[in-house]
């Protein structure tokens, strides 16, 4: 057989087989890949949602740390004084605290007060007699406290429906005891709750009971596979994959089963790919087969037939200044140049050497003269930095600005960290309204600076155009910020508050950190934000995210906001400063004006920071009832 059929052969057999084991191995691994990525990611996403109910449940535990240390509550479960409850246990209270159960329970195990709730209705309801049963034992779990701060928080399984329950000693506001009995708070783990939480992870979220869910047919393939800390995944369809896992209650036994409902993207995406694949090779693999054989057999096969006769004529002629015919441009063609024009080469070779040397010269004048430029151009680029600075200083409202707003005395402060900052704050009158906001761009610098002067402008264009619905005004808000940051390649975000402030009532929508609501004791309640909104800048529409709730001031009340410069504040110990601490100086000095009020506040954190550099923005807001 010769060279010419010899070659077509083994390029034809070698190009089927080629594909043909592609093709199995890329429909078995390809498979098992995709399955074992979407599982993996299955399990991922579970996880996350576990951390978001974690997060959910240590959320629910902390917002009530203030009710159960505090010198009110201390007071009142030693003399059940009347003021205390009908000044806090009023529905408006339950309803803005969001619970369905309130128990305050001595240390001798008497039920000093409680009361369930219906926040639908907003209608006072029995205690759960499964609650009350526990409560009567002495050694339950809810009463157990090897010290002052233990306390017990997770998953409370009654005939009613699952609820988050914390149970947390009574102690003084400084924290220290004796303790004087436990206060115990419920919320319903309800079909609201589980809509808010697929709302925020995004996905399908189902909570059902297990004794419950343990009648179901569909539910006894899945059980087997479940135990603590497992997680079960079983595709349903070719969209959709379930995702399993059991849920604990407080005792530490499996109560509830999590199902997680998650798009099948990897696989749907994958099988695409794979017959796409395929489809392209058969196709690719005919095309080049047949134009492999043909271009092959003419352009090279023959031409290596006739190089290998006149290399022979050489041979027999004896003649080395003989030449080899060139009859194209290839490499066949160039192996007789190239031999001919060696010499050639070698000279043209040095002649580029020197041209290289030449032009290593030239670039380093050029880097030289360019280094010069850059150091001009940092001085004009700090000198612009300062006026960037002082332009947003200006663009502050001014003491005299706030001092016009009537019924409030409000007083605001801003250190940036860098030469611009990126925290936001304004105070701004329309048609009777106060408008007050607070943000925090993320990061700091020229661009967050840039991003927190877009804010600005665009509040208070939306208020010239009297946009008075907080959703709309919010949202609209957020569509500038994203545009204009895409369009200027910045990868920046902020968290922004909005205040409504008319004759002591305060409407508050927005996502930043929590607000201060500081009565005229001293008593601080703390609002979180994290429900009223989403950071501006992420998504191009937040509507659904956004929502609102009010607070009614009284002479003498006030509101502290800040940001996260403030709280994360670290000292030379890299220890925070801290929202506690934060609390405590508002409090003590609530009795001054809003102005001593926030000078108190700065010194103090001044004084924790030390001689530490400012890492972060630093802005504090402060605004009292007249």
């Amino acid at each position: 057989m010769k060279l010419q059929q010899k070659t077509l052969l083994i390029i034809n057999a070698t190009l089927l087989g080629l594909i043909g084991l592609f093709y199995t191995a890329s429909s078995t691994i390809f498979m098992n890949s995709i399955q074992q990525a979407e599982e993996h990611e299955a399990q991922q996403t579970v996880k996350g949602v576990q951390s978001l109910l974690r997060q959910t449940q240590e959320n629910f535990r902390d917002r009530y740390i203030d009710w159960s240390a505090w010198d009110d509550t201390y007071n009142f479960i030693e003399n059940q004084n009347k003021e205390y409850s009908q000044a806090n246990l009023v529905p408006a209270t339950l309803r803005a605290l969001q619970v369905n159960l309130m128990v305050y329970i001595n240390t001798s195990n008497r039920i000093v007060y409680g009361t369930g709730f219906d926040l639908n209705n907003q209608t006072y309801k029995p205690i759960p007699q499964l609650l009350r049963d526990r409560l009567s034992s002495p050694n339950d779990l809810l009463l157990q406290r090897p010290n002052l701060t233990a306390k017990q928080t997770g998953i409370l399984l009654s005939p009613e429906g699952p609820m988050w329950i914390t149970s947390q000693p009574i102690l003084r506001s400084t924290g220290e005891g004796p303790m004087r009995g436990s206060l115990i708070v419920g919320r319903n783990l309800d079909a609201k709750a589980v809509e808010q939480l697929s709302r925020i992870a995004r996905l399908p979220i189902k909570i059902y009971r297990l004794d419950e869910r343990q009648q179901s047919a569909e539910f006894q393939t899945v059980q087997p596979n479940l135990s603590n800390n497992t997680i079960f995944v079983q595709p349903i369809s070719e969209e959709v994959i379930e995702a399993y896992t059991l849920l604990n209650d407080i005792d530490g036994k499996p109560a509830l089963v999590l199902q997680v409902d998650i798009p099948r993207t990897i696989s749907q995406q994958g099988r695409k790919s794979l017959y796409y694949l395929i489809g392209a090779l058969l196709i690719s693999g005919i095309v080049f087969d047949a134009v492999v054989l043909l271009l092959l057999n003419r352009s090279v096969l023959s031409r290596l037939a006739k190089l290998s006769r006149e290399v022979g004529h050489i041979r027999n002629l004896n003649n080395l200044s003989a030449k080899l015919s060139v009859s194209s441009n290839d490499e066949i063609s160039e192996l007789t140049v190239t031999i001919n024009r060696m010499l050639e080469a070698l000279a043209i070779a040095q002649e580029k050497q020197q041209n290289t040397l030449n032009q290593l010269a030239q670039a380093n004048q050029e880097i030289e003269s360019l280094n010069n430029s850059l150091q001009s151009e940092n001085l004009r680029m700090s000198a612009e930095l300062a006026i960037s600075r002082h332009l947003q200083q200006m663009i502050l409202p001014k003491p005299e600005e706030l001092r016009q707003v009537p019924g409030l005395d409000i007083v605001g402060f801003m250190q940036p960290a860098e030469e611009v900052g990126g925290d936001y704050y304004d105070v701004v009158q329309s048609n009777g309204l106060v408008k007050i906001g607070i943000g925090d761009v993320t990061g700091h610098g020229l661009e967050s600076g840039v991003l927190m002067l877009m804010t600005q402008t665009a509040v208070r264009t939306l208020l010239e155009n009297q946009e008075t619905n907080s959703t709309r005004f919010l949202n609209t808000l957020n569509r500038v910020i994203y545009d204009n940051a895409r369009r200027m390649n910045f990868q920046k975000n902020l968290t922004l508050l909005l205040l409504d402030y008319q004759e002591g009532r305060i409407r508050l929508s927005g996502q930043h950190e929590e607000m201060l609501v500081v009565r005229v004791g001293g008593q601080i309640e703390r609002i979180d934000t994290t429900a009223l909104g989403f950071p501006l800048g992420v998504i191009a529409d937040i509507n659904e995210f956004i929502s609102q709730t009010e607070v009614q001031l009284q002479s003498g009340d006030g509101v502290v906001l800040y940001t996260d410069g403030i709280t994360e504040a670290r000292n030379a110990q890299r220890e925070q400063y801290g929202l506690e601490r934060l609390c405590q100086v508002v409090s003590q000095n609530w009795h001054q004006s809003a102005a001593g009020v926030q000078q108190a506040a700065i010194a103090d954190v001044q004084q924790h920071i030390g001689e530490q550099k400012i890492r972060d923005d630093i802005t504090l807001l402060v605004l009292k009832q007249q």
